[in-house]
């Protein structure tokens, strides 16, 4: 499969960012990270289920893995929409940078998964009920 494009992680930022509260430590930037797929697993077991929401979030875990190893310890619960597990732990000894650019991947492997199976219109929707207070990027229109 393909990695995440331009747009998914462009968007990828933005959510990790907004949760973040402009706050950028690896553990701050962990726990974001762990809120954005909380947020979207919560509204997307609606649609593809508890299940659905886990499947799409190990295969974006295991494509973030290729490039940030950090995250091999990383686990995804089932049936459960707060699925990882070892997040925080993962991050520790890691520099700022690191930390942020492996879960951008993930983010944006989850937003480009998203894209890829229930399209373009639809992900962004979910993403603007969730997150209403953010900025509009021009990925959203692209």
């Amino acid at each position: 499969m393909m990695a995440a494009d331009a747009a998914a992680r462009a968007l990828a930022r933005r959510l990790l960012a907004h949760e973040a509260a402009g706050e950028g430590t690896a553990l701050q930037m962990a726990e974001a990270a762990e809120r954005v797929c909380c947020k979207l697993g919560e509204r997307l077991a609606v649609l593809i289920g508890d299940e659905g929401v886990a499947a799409l979030l190990r295969r974006a875990l295991h494509l973030a893995q290729l490039h940030y190893p950090f995250l091999a310890s990383v686990e995804v619960a089932r049936r459960s929409r707060c699925p990882l597990k070892g997040l925080a732990e993962s991050v520790q000894g890691r520099t700022d940078p690191e930390v942020t650019a492996g879960l951008e991947a993930l983010v944006a492997n989850l937003v480009f998964l998203l894209v890829t199976f229930i399209g373009k219109d639809l992900t962004y929707q979910q993403v603007n009920v969730i997150w209403p207070a953010l900025p509009h990027g021009q990925e959203a229109q692209a």
